[in-house]
């Protein structure tokens, strides 16, 4: 984008290149100068997740988001997803589910102050309701296999297994780990009543006990895999901790006539930037960049050296001059669907902006057939990215010029010139 969106179910900004208690306080949070008139209040309630309101008028039905993280296997933590959305479709909510491989973001929406009250009490008791196996489905078969994820695949928090769980016990566990409030964050969107009624919803029902902090997922080492796939992609992943600078590079790098779309076209070899991704964890950010790689057999690894190289350098760059901007506040307020706003602001309430990420970079390549052995393409990458420029820049400023002049020349006499 910019496209900014919430994608794969945590905040992202993702571009594709196609080449073409009653509470006890709060706190105002103002949005981007020149950006939406509205506000997100942050709101603190004894033994209660963190409670973001964002008031509006002109919906035609307020939202509640209900953000929570995953405390164990991601696709655990999606099943009970599902369940809970089932269980408020059952009480008559119009719900809306995404998963991802961070946890789930979980949208109820409700027309008036009183339905509003009634989802959040709804909600609460489905959290605070055991798992039973007559709600459940048939299990997955016991000789499927669960799928691990690639460094690069969690870095971008991509739920790489989506088996059905079936054992009552196995999901009760998740309930009750889900059940917290510092792994989870809720939102409301709507008129002040409807604000007010939710709050005090909130505040009315249980305590929600404190199970501790979830463990980051956000990779600490760098590293290369090569994994088996039919569709030939080069990918890189960066991380970082300021979330703002990725989603604003994320979104320079991935325009159509980027010049990271035009570098890897010019290395040959097939490279053709497909997507960009900025993905939010709660410790950090990780920016990554997918190509294609259309050509057959899949390049030696000094050419994919060299596209990496690229591929770093230009992210490293858009890193460097993204303006800041708070990008995600300002899709909470510039969001149309009520759902979306609260999505953003509930989501944006579980990152902590003290945060330190390692820095880190990632390389994966996928390839259906035989391709470059891993420690090849890494030491590959390390020679790029030492190797002394091929071109030399002097640049000096001249007062009273119009624009920008470029020369490009050879010190080399042309077989035209005399010695």
């Amino acid at each position: 984008m910019l496209r900014l969106s919430l994608v794969a179910g945590l905040f992202l900004a993702s571009v594709c290149a196609c080449g073409g208690s009653k509470p006890s306080g709060f706190t105002r949070v103002g949005a981007p100068g020149g950006g939406p008139s509205s506000r997100i209040e942050a709101r603190s309630l004894s033994d209660r997740p963190p409670l973001s309101l964002l008031e509006r008028e002109g919906d035609p039905e307020s939202a509640i988001a209900f953000a929570s993280l995953a405390s164990a296997a991601p696709d655990v933590h999606a099943s009970f997803g599902e369940l809970l959305s089932q269980r408020l479709t059952r009480a008559g909510y119009q719900t809306q589910l995404v998963a991802h491989g961070l946890g789930f973001e979980l949208m109820i929406l409700a027309e008036g102050p009183e339905r509003a009250a009634a989802a959040m009490k709804a909600l609460v008791a489905s959290l605070s309701q055991p798992v039973s196996g007559s709600e459940l489905g048939p299990a997955a078969s016991a000789g499927r296999e669960q799928l691990v994820p690639s460094a690069i695949a969690q870095c971008s928090a991509d739920l790489v297994s989506k088996r059905r769980v079936g054992d009552a016990s196995e999901l009760e566990a998740e309930r009750v780990a889900t059940f917290a409030q510092d792994r989870s964050s809720l939102a409301v969107v709507g008129d002040e009543r409807t604000t007010a009624a939710v709050t005090d919803a909130l505040a009315d029902g249980p305590d929600w006990p404190e199970r501790g902090a979830v463990r980051s997922l956000l990779p600490t080492q760098s590293g290369t895999q090569v994994m088996r796939g039919e569709r030939p992609t080069l990918s890189v992943g960066l991380t970082s901790s300021d979330t703002d600078r990725a989603l604003g590079a994320a979104a320079e790098l991935g325009e159509p006539e980027s010049a990271l779309s035009l570098r890897l076209a010019s290395l040959g070899g097939g490279f053709k930037l497909r997507r960009v991704t900025a993905t939010a964890h709660p410790g950090g950010v990780c920016l990554r960049l997918d190509s294609d790689v259309d050509a057959s057999p899949i390049p030696e690894a000094r050419r994919l050296g060299f596209a990496v190289q690229v591929i770093r350098e230009e992210a490293e760059l858009s890193l460097s001059r993204a303006a800041r901007g708070d990008r995600l506040e300002a899709a909470a307020l510039s969001a149309t669907d009520p759902r979306s706003a609260a999505r953003a602001a509930a989501y944006g309430a579980l990152l902590d902006p003290r945060a330190e990420a390692a820095a880190v970079r990632l390389i994966a390549l996928t390839a259906p057939d035989e391709a470059p052995l891993a420690p090849g393409i890494e030491a590959a990458a390390e020679q790029a990215r030492s190797e002394a420029p091929i071109l030399d820049a002097l640049v000096r400023l001249e007062s009273g010029q119009p624009g920008v002049w470029a020369l490009l020349a050879t010190p080399c006499a042309a077989a035209s010139e005399r010695a």
